[in-house]
């Protein structure tokens, strides 16, 4: 849910970490003490008090679907997947469920809720119910009364609901019509046959909203457009401007909220910052934190930027990229970024903004057999010598594999087809081990082409293909399956293998397996500084420790992950924020596994001086070296905290102003000395001061 503040046109966000229960909010209406009550995909009603700034979680109707609210004096009427329930809102409990809506099938799913005292309108897929408040037993199927196109509907999907006086307005995917009560006919004339996306009366005026134009029915019965050219309307309002104009408000899907009013053809556009859509098919960090993220394969929304304030999109129609269908994404050794689309080869940005388009079109890659322009990058990487690879799936050329010079990105490119050991040119996963060789994921969806990891050794010379050696790894060698869904390699050179069936792990020419995955559907891998193994699959977030053997997991039942449908991970190790992109959204964990400096030159604590008790602010001890111990004294040499080095998970630690025996210390001033194994040690002061 997000606000949008019309004097400073600023936006507030609520997340499921601001309040929310989650964030697939599917309905929202206001009751009469001003609270806002919103529907979730997920069954959960969740209660705004904007006065009180404070929340309430109704979770009567978990693992159901919320389509529809309205409602009538203290009862709100909820539109589920299993037809209509009465939430009493002076009880705050469910009084009864609707599940036998006349005629229809039992538990007919709902799409929208009219009340026109006394009576209830519900649309549903297959026609229009419709009942008596005043009955006694609602349950009952003989309480309702059925319309289909029989009655004289132009279709049985029912979108849209409005009530004016004694008329009920009625759209549809196949256009509008009302009712008097005893009749049905074409609502007007000038509205097309097409879905009704929403129907809104102001002033006893009736608006009506198709997939791009907004209408007023006029008096004499015809429908006027008020105004056209949006993209994909989802909702839209009309409220009074002045005492001679209205205000329009739209929503629209990736496109913000537009506004204008009756009297003017200027439109205005709200875009609430954020990225240009909620799928996250890859992601990385760039040498200055930046979050760079791919969209999707399909529907794709082109890639976007996070800068730790502010979003940045880049799309077909801002930027005139080739695909919005981004896939992979990846930053090489200058900085410069390299996006995978399907279909559109591949886009290269430099740290200037510049971008530029390699593809089949500039004769660099090849399409597909079906299409020779559609050329597919599935995936990219970067070597240690910063020598970019990358995958061009499907290359009806053959030659799949393909190397990339940057110093010379316009000419040097270098091909590998089967005639170099690249045995398919259905590639999908590639990373580069310690020693610089890559490894390659074949097919991972049920083909002939499955034919599990080509490890390609180029020694170096990717330009020079005379020394270069090839191995493959196969269900033969021990993989679970042939089908290789991600991979990653941690600091001892164990390289971890999501396959279809399940994780193997490889080390000096065994291949192990691993079991403990919350689910086989794997969609990608990254490792920390600890070698913690972030696995991100379709049921949330799958953490195997350093050790190999210990998990832990993360969903949305235990944590305010966005959703359970995990897509990609990406850490950096300089913040150790760890982000989640899932097909609903992106979630960012804080974590303690920062990278270590190389030196404790750069020691600094903060804040200082430090206040206790105050459990939201501990000191920071910072920039700490790898296998570091520290220790907390007073001027005097006294010792006051000892933290080993095996509690210290990476370039930070923080302190709570506690002794070892738990208590707090006194004010003063202490010395925070670091120390590495090699005996080089760091210190630094900070005043404590106990409020």
């Amino acid at each position: 849910m997000a606000k949008l503040d019309l004097l400073s046109l600023q936006w507030q966000t609520f997340t499921n970490t601001e309040g929310l229960s989650h964030n697939d909010v599917t309905q929202l209406v206001k009751d009469q003490q001003g609270r806002l009550w919103l529907g979730f995909k997920t069954g959960y009603l969740n209660v705004y008090n904007p006065a009180a700034n404070s929340w309430k979680v109704i979770d009567d109707f978990v693992s159901h679907t919320i389509y529809a609210l309205a409602i009538h004096g203290d009862s709100l009427f909820v539109g589920l997947d299993i037809g209509v329930s009465l939430f009493l809102i002076n009880k705050w409990e469910v009084k009864e469920t609707y599940k036998n809506l006349g005629d229809f099938p039992v538990e007919i799913p709902v799409n929208t809720i009219e009340i026109q005292y006394p009576y209830i309108w519900v649309g549903t897929n297959l026609g229009l119910a419709k009942s008596d408040l005043r009955y006694v037993n609602l349950m009952a199927p003989q309480s309702w009364q059925n319309y289909t196109t029989i009655d004289g509907l132009p279709s049985n999907e029912i979108i849209s609901l409005a009530g004016v006086d004694s008329l009920l307005y009625v759209g549809t995917s196949k256009g509008c019509v009302v009712f008097d009560g005893a009749n049905w006919r074409t609502a007007g004339s000038g509205l097309p046959a097409s879905p009704i996306i929403q129907l809104f009366v102001y002033n006893g005026t009736v608006y009506a909203a198709t997939t791009n134009r907004i209408y007023e029915l006029t008096s004499e019965d015809t429908w006027r457009i008020i105004k056209g050219g949006f993209k994909k309307i989802n909702a839209f309002a009309v409220a009074n401007f002045n005492d001679s104009e209205k205000i329009f408000w739209v929503g629209t899907d990736g496109d913000g909220l537009y506004s204008f009013t009756s009297g003017t053809e200027q439109v205005q556009n709200y875009l609430p910052d954020g990225p240009n859509g909620n799928s996250f098919k890859d992601m990385t960090v760039d040498h200055d934190g930046n979050l760079w993220c791919a969209s999707a394969a399909v529907n794709g929304r082109g890639f976007y930027r996070w800068d730790g304030s502010h979003w940045t999109n880049y799309s077909r129609e801002k930027n005139n990229i080739p695909s919005d269908n981004a896939t992979s994404i990846a930053v090489d050794f200058a900085n410069n970024l390299w996006v995978g689309t399907w279909g559109g080869g591949v886009i290269w940005r430099s740290p200037d903004d510049e971008l530029r388009f390699y593809n089949a079109h500039t004769g660099h890659l090849a399409g597909i057999a079906s299409d020779t322009n559609y050329a597919v990058i599935s995936d990219i990487a970067v070597d240690h010598n910063g020598v970019v690879w990358m995958l061009n799936y499907g290359s009806r050329s053959g030659k799949a594999l393909v190397a990339v010079n940057v110093v010379d990105a316009d000419t040097q490119w270098v091909y590998f087809s089967d005639s170099d050991g690249i045995i398919t040119n259905q590639l999908r996963r590639i990373f580069v081990d310690h020693q610089n060789r890559k490894w390659i994921g074949t097919e991972f969806e049920a083909s002939s082409e499955v034919k599990g990891i080509i490890i390609y050794d180029d020694h170096n010379t990717p330009m020079d293909k005379s020394d270069d050696e090839v191995f493959y790894l196969t269900t033969n060698e021990g993989l679970e399956s042939n089908a290789v869904k991600a991979m990653a390699e941690d600091s001892y050179g164990i390289v971890w293998i999501c396959t279809l069936d399940g994780l193997n792990y490889y080390l000096d020419g065994t291949i192990g397996t691993r079991y403990g995955l919350l689910t086989n559907d794997v969609r990608s891998i990254a490792v920390d500084c600890q070698d913690n193994k972030w696995i991100a699959t379709s049921s949330g977030v799958n953490i195997l420790d350093a050790d190999g053997y210990r998990w832990r997991y993360y969903t949305t039942s235990n944590s305010p992950l966005v959703s359970d449908d995990v897509t990609s991970i990406a850490i950096d190790g300089r913040s150790g924020y760890v982000y989640i992109g899932t097909s609903a959204g992106l979630s960012r964990l804080e974590t303690p596994y920062i990278a270590p400096e190389s030196n404790l030159s750069q020691l600094k604590v903060y804040p200082n001086p430090f206040e206790i008790p105050n459990p939201q602010t501990p000191l920071k001890i910072d920039n700490l070296a790898a296998q570091v111990s520290v220790n907390i004294y007073t001027p005097s040499g006294f010792l006051v905290k000892n933290i080993p080095q095996e509690q210290i998970l990476g370039a930070r630690i923080v302190w709570d102003g506690r002794n070892d025996r738990g208590d707090f210390v006194a004010s003063g001033v202490y010395l925070i000395v670091a120390t590495t194994p090699d005996g080089s040690t760091n210190v630094t002061k900070v005043a404590v001061i106990h409020r």
